[in-house]
């Protein structure tokens, strides 16, 4: 009977602990605070609600839209050399800054108490679990709560302005229009011709095929139009003189087509003689037998070896 009142007078000693390490005195300190018996001796498992609330603060936060209010966009400069026309952009976004107070996202973690399963455990142990582990023990018993910070962000529906803006750098796909040639040309970032160099504000575009296509003279003006452009007004102008919606050249494009033919015939001839030996590799591999026609163009002049043995052997080949 006397271990009985012992368990009992600890065990009440403890609820009035466990209550009043419950009682939050700092609400707004978050991190783990309770430490369940499970957690250290683990025995009776505890049961856990967990809920993530919103809490106002008194911080503000000062930030920048991740959309631009305007955005300013023109050609600055162009280069061009051999086919490749390189064109300098300026592309620039404007934000605006705001500030708003902080929320913090923060989850409870709700220890469910267990006085019935505290007290007999007192009884049974006659308070030796009370004595090994005070804090978990008083947590079990009355219950606890954590409170864990996940994060904090601006509530951005009572934002208000600062006043402060900027105007930043921006990436953003442009069409632009060629006209000069033997017909208008259409860029844009979709299309094999069009490169984006990297770390800069300039794309490059390929006009081979608007130069071969091309009856030039010795001299060619062409117009390049940055059809979604957009310059604003003239505030955004005085500070980007240079920046435009079109841009002219006028170049002798007669030796780049000249140099453009002869490539491209060189690959032809390059794509034939490809086509040819593949022909032959998947004859050979057919096991179709050339020794008669090898013996043939032999007979015939052809030097073993040569290019004009090997088209022999493949032309004789393809007769047959």
């Amino acid at each position: 009977m006397t271990i009985f009142r012992a368990s009992l007078l600890v065990l009440l000693t403890l609820l009035l602990v466990g209550c009043a390490t419950t009682d939050t005195k700092n609400d707004l300190a978050y991190g783990p605070k309770c430490i369940p018996l499970n957690h250290s001796l683990k025995s009776i498992p505890t049961a856990i609600t967990t809920t993530d609330i919103k809490i106002a603060t008194l911080d503000k936060s000062d930030f920048y839209e991740l959309t631009p209010t305007r955005v300013f966009n023109g050609i600055k400069s162009l280069n061009l050399h051999d086919t490749k026309l390189t064109l300098s952009l300026v592309d620039k976004a404007y934000f605006e800054q705001y500030s708003a107070p902080v929320i913090n996202l923060v989850r409870e973690s709700q220890y469910e108490a267990h006085p019935i399963r505290a007290f007999f455990g007192t009884i049974f142990t006659a308070g030796v679990i009370w004595v090994i582990a005070p804090k978990p023990y008083s947590d079990f018993a009355s219950g606890c709560t954590d409170k864990s910070l996940i994060s904090s962000n601006p509530d951005t529906t009572k934002k208000i302005k600062t006043g402060k803006t900027e105007w930043r750098e921006t990436e953003k796909a442009h069409k632009f229009l060629v006209s000069g040639f033997d017909k208008n040309y259409m860029f844009d970032i979709y299309m094999s011709t069009y490169e984006r160099l990297p770390a800069s504000n300039q794309v490059v575009i390929n006009l081979g095929a608007a130069i071969i296509n091309t009856d030039l003279t010795n001299s060619t003006t062409i117009k390049i139009t940055c059809l979604d452009c957009d310059l604003l007004g003239q505030e955004e102008q005085a500070l980007y003189k240079d920046a435009k919606k079109t841009v002219e050249i006028t170049a002798d494009f007669r030796a780049i087509k000249a140099n453009l033919i002869v490539e491209t015939a060189k690959k032809k001839v390059e794509q034939v003689r490809r086509d040819k030996e593949d022909l032959q590799r998947r004859k050979e591999s057919q096991g179709v037998p050339l020794n008669e026609f090898k013996a043939q163009c032999q007979a015939l002049g052809f030097k073993l070896g040569s290019k004009e043995y090997g088209n022999c052997v493949l032309e004789l080949n393809d007769s047959k």
